[in-house]
C-alpha cells in the first residue's frame, strides 16, 4: 500500500472531524464492530459494491492486537481479546 491509497476515505474521515493516524495498522486487530445489514447500494464513501455490510457498536481497542488475517470473514478467539477493550 501507498500513502496516497485511500485518499478519499482519509478525507471523509478528517471532514467529520474524526483524527486519523498518519500511520495505518497492519496485520493486526484495531477493534471490533456488529454487523446489522448487508446492503447492496449505499451513500457511504466507504462503499464500493457490489454489496457492503452496515456495522454499528465500534469498539476500539487500547493498542492493537497482532493478529495474522485471512481472506473474508473469519472467528477469533475471545479469549485473545480479554483486558484489550476499551471501557466507555
Amino acid at each position: 500500500m501507498q500513502p496516497e491509497d485511500f485518499q478519499e476515505q482519509r478525507d471523509y474521515i478528517r471532514e467529520s472531524g474524526l483524527i486519523l493516524t498518519e500511520e495505518l495498522t497492519f496485520g493486526a486487530i484495531v477493534g471490533e464492530v456488529t454487523i446489522t445489514d448487508c446492503v447492496y447500494a449505499s451513500s457511504s464513501p466507504w462503499f464500493c459494491g457490489p454489496y457492503g455490510f452496515r456495522l454499528t457498536s465500534p469498539v476500539a481497542y487500547k493498542h492493537a492486537i497482532p493478529y495474522r488475517g485471512q481472506l473474508g470473514l473469519f472467528q477469533v478467539d475471545e479469549n485473545e481479546l480479554v483486558g484489550h477493550r476499551l471501557v466507555s
